[in-house]
């Protein structure tokens, strides 16, 4: 009568018995959401997608996309810019072809059962590597939420999920704007999709409106502003040829399925991946002027991508494959088949020495070992911001006349 598109017949006892929706548009954590419509969106702004599958499990969402050499870090990304916070899935996987159904349908069941169990592996990682603004922000959260200590929050958590509503989000609010001294934090609270988001927008708000100085006068990088060395790497990609793959730095080994676990492989990368905040980083050029350069950090680490060494994958072309700065993609990429494991990294994150420490911190969580929390994130360093002393620039001076056989005329920079 009404044609509000639910679906039902009447039974012999004259009830309406329910039997769902004749589109797929459901109700989540409060909000509508058209699934068909999401599953149009996505193909239509990331490039190279082939096909969607979109599906609920309990109060989320989950997503599987092909082809399986998609970057989902690009997609999660851009999911973003076109979905609203409540809308964008937990968890984006790619694969070679969709589960389907004895009777040749997509089986969405089983999508959400391989999605619920990748997003299982990487949920770990990520409570390991809760930084000290997302434990403050996660004890905020229980006391505006009244939750007691059995009940876990992670990075990935949601406040809205977890018992939240309008009125919880302003008492949040003035909570956070109390206790950080910042400005209507409301639009980032509603805003984030999760706790490591709105921990992270915290800190960009705050470096903003306030800075971080140390008590020796040095001010750290931080989140946004870029180093000397990322700014000049910016210029040479820059002023080099659109597209060109001469600054990826990379690693490709073969692997010996009779010694080498595969899986456990996998997991150990995602750890390593988590645990350095710097691989979430983008670097973009200002918008205002288009020549500076600024660092954003994505909410959600890098993933290896796994893939079959016999199917659609080409190891000389992902080595070739550039790494576009004005586009949202991951800096580091890594691949695993049961043959070949591939690790390509901008020049403008890392050189091979750094590519060897994270090889050696591999090895030691691939055998079991747990690594120490990390010191000092790369943003928290301040010798960017030191000035040159006399007598280290009596050193260079008489280094550089030693090795060259010319006096050198440095001049102090940054």
């Amino acid at each position: 009568m009404y044609r509000i598109g639910n679906r039902g017949f009447f039974n012999i006892n004259g009830e309406v018995e329910y039997l769902g929706r004749s589109d797929r548009e459901i109700k989540l954590r409060g909000y509508r959401i058209d699934l068909d419509d999401l599953k149009i969106r996505i193909p239509g702004a990331v490039e190279g997608v082939t096909a969607v599958a979109i599906c609920r499990c309990g109060d989320c969402l989950f997503c599987m996309l092909q082809p399986e050499t998609l970057g989902v870090a690009v997609v999660r990304v851009m999911a973003r810019k076109i979905m609203p916070a409540y809308a964008v899935p937990r968890c984006f996987v790619a694969v070679d072809k969709f589960p389907m159904t004895p009777a040749g349908k997509t089986d969405y069941k089983e999508i959400a059962s391989m999605c619920s169990n990748n997003s299982a592996e990487t949920e770990a990682p990520r409570q390991m590597q809760m930084s000290p603004s997302q434990l403050a922000l996660e004890r905020v959260w229980r006391e505006t939420l009244g939750l007691p200590a059995d009940i876990e929050i992670n990075v990935a958590s949601n406040f809205m999920a977890l018992g939240g509503h309008s009125v919880m989000q302003l008492q949040l609010s003035s909570r956070l704007a109390r206790m950080h001294g910042i400005s209507n934090p409301l639009p980032l609270v509603i805003g984030s999709a999760t706790l490591g988001e709105l921990a992270a927008a915290i800190d960009d708000r705050k470096s903003e409106q306030h800075g971080v100085v140390t008590s020796h006068g040095l001010v750290p990088l931080g989140n946004n502003s870029a180093s000397p060395i990322e700014k000049d790497w910016f210029v040479k990609y820059d002023l080099g040829v659109k597209g060109t793959c001469s600054f990826n730095v990379s690693y490709a080994c073969a692997i010996d399925v009779n010694q080498v676990d595969t899986e456990c492989l996998v997991r150990a990368w995602n750890v390593i991946l988590c645990r350095h905040r710097i691989f979430r980083s983008r670097s973009i050029a200002c918008p205002e002027t288009n020549k500076h350069i600024r660092r954003l950090m994505t909410s959600h680490a890098p993933q290896v991508t796994k893939v079959d060494s016999g199917k659609n994958f080409s190891l000389w072309r992902e080595v070739n494959r550039p790494i576009s700065l004005d586009r949202h993609e991951n800096l580091i990429r890594v691949f695993a088949s049961k043959t070949h494991m591939l690790v390509v990294v901008s020049h403008i994150l890392a050189a091979l020495t750094m590519l060897q420490i994270i090889l050696d911190e591999l090895i030691s969580v691939y055998n079991g070992a747990i690594l120490s929390p990390v010191k000092r994130t790369y943003e928290q360093t301040m010798q960017w911001s030191k000035t040159i002393t006399s007598t280290q620039m009596e050193w260079w001076r008489l280094t550089s006349k030693g090795l060259f056989g010319i006096t050198a005329s440095l001049i102090p920079c940054n």
